[in-house]
């Protein structure tokens, strides 16, 4: 019964190999009618919207031309006849010109421009540091013994701050000399100062 049931298969995979190959052999001759089928299609349709689209052609020309006569009318209405300035350029000439009375007011004296170069490379810098502290121990009166910095716990603290004011040389200004000043406030400040509590 096996060996019948397994010819039965072979028959039926014989034959859908032999139903592949003829689909196959199909497509291959139906395939190459439909392309061309389809290539003169697309040109008869591109050769029936041709007159369409050299008519468009000659419509977009003819408002080109129209164009270009209206710039050209309008550049020779705009051009002076007496040989004065034309507007656009007098327009420049007149805004170019600064307001006499408006240049004095907001001019500096030589005095306020000194101040103003003195201060042009100084740079001022700030900085703060703090923080909170926290102290699982639960100490008595919130002192942390033996403690440089974070001496009380569960409060905040400004370890330090500082402002630095910096005016570098500059040998191709003239300036041979430079500055600099900071200045500091906190606890790091007191403790690096060697300042003692009492």
């Amino acid at each position: 019964m096996t060996g019948l049931f397994s010819e039965a298969a072979n028959a039926v995979v014989f034959a859908g190999r032999d139903c592949v190959e003829s689909v196959m052999v199909m497509v291959m001759i139906v395939c190459p009618w439909l392309l061309t089928a389809r290539a003169q299609s697309q040109t008869g349709t591109t050769s029936a919207n041709a007159p369409g689209l050299q008519d468009r052609v000659r419509e977009l020309e003819g408002e080109v031309a129209e164009l270009k006569r209206i710039v050209k009318e309008l550049q020779t209405n705009s051009q002076p006849a007496s040989g004065s300035q034309s507007l656009p350029n007098a327009l420049l000439m007149s805004s170019a010109q600064p307001q006499s009375t408006s240049a004095e007011q907001s001019a500096l004296t030589p005095r306020d421009r000194a101040s103003l170069d003195f201060l042009r490379d100084t740079s001022i810098n700030i900085g703060l540091d703090g923080y909170y502290s926290y102290n699982f121990n639960a100490p008595i009166g919130r002192v942390n013994l033996l403690r440089a910095y974070d001496v009380l716990s569960n409060s905040f603290s400004l370890n330090q701050a500082s402002v630095i004011f910096e005016r570098p040389p500059d040998l191709a200004a003239g300036r041979r000399l430079g500055g600099r000043l900071d200045l500091q406030f906190g606890q790091a400040t007191d403790y690096a100062a060697g300042k003692s509590f009492e």
